[in-house]
């Protein structure tokens, strides 16, 4: 999806959800050109991005979502919605990240303009996590290859296909092990659940250095992470001395 209007996705979002209603993004405004961080919230925008179900009906059975890097705009924001349908997994890689509302530049050069990036979203529970930039993490990463191509396949697609007719389970994706951290982002505490047994578990922050390493770690346990200062952590999931899968979580204070 290359963009366009939010709201396209709220009917088919309440076609297929059991929810109640629920307010899922607002917007923040750059008061800095300059300053990239510089930014206010308006929580009274969030009103056009309610999500308001009527309908006592819904879609029970596998969802699969198909997203890449040539999502943006709203291509990234209808991922970050569809999140909330439990029977809804997203096949392929992260979409471009490029959230948020553009304005024009004056340039006075024929032939050219410009834009800047004058605001961005975030979701109301973490009004400082701002979300441009970040990746939305998929839960079957994955891309085309030489080989399907030249046999005129599409491997994603057929991944996802395969999950939804139940010949593939979370379980068999390799990359991931449908590992999920929450409550993501934290300030004090998070859990790790996975379909991984025990594991060893390291934190990496942005810098790669490894603040935290845990030994057996027990799958949906809770971790401390009080005295870890805000930003982007990795997580890295061992098995048998082997990497089986890494996610992202933030930390907010």
């Amino acid at each position: 999806n290359m963009g366009g209007s939010i709201l396209t996705y709220d009917k088919a979002y309440t076609y297929l959800a059991d929810d109640h209603a629920f307010n899922w993004t607002s917007i923040a405004l750059r008061e800095n050109p300059n300053d990239y961080w510089e930014m206010t919230v308006h929580p009274e925008w969030a009103q056009g991005y309610n999500i308001f179900d009527s309908d006592p009906h819904f879609y029970e059975f596998p969802i699969a979502m198909l997203v890449g890097p040539n999502a943006i705009s709203a291509g990234d924001i209808m991922p970050l919605l569809y999140k909330h349908l439990p029977n809804l997994k997203m096949f392929g890689e992260p979409t471009a990240g490029a959230f948020g509302a553009i304005a024009g530049i004056e340039l006075n050069f024929d032939g050219y303009f410009g834009t800047y990036q004058d605001g961005t979203f975030y979701e109301p529970e973490h009004p400082d996590v701002f979300l441009s930039h970040l990746e939305h993490p998929v839960d079957f990463p994955m891309w085309f290859t030489k080989e399907s191509l030249a046999m005129g396949k599409d491997n994603v697609r057929e991944k996802a296909c395969a999950w939804i007719n139940g010949t593939l389970s979370v379980a068999d994706n390799t990359n991931n092990n449908n590992i999920r951290i929450y409550p993501n982002p934290s300030s004090s505490f998070i859990k790790i659940s996975s379909d991984l047994a025990d594991s060893r578990i390291e934190i990496i922050n942005s810098l790669g250095q490894i603040v935290l390493n845990i030994d057996n770690y027990k799958m949906d346990d809770f971790i401390n992470i009080e005295k870890l200062n805000s930003g982007v952590y990795l997580i890295n999931v061992y098995c048998n001395s082997k990497l089986s899968g890494t996610s992202q979580f933030i930390i907010n204070k």
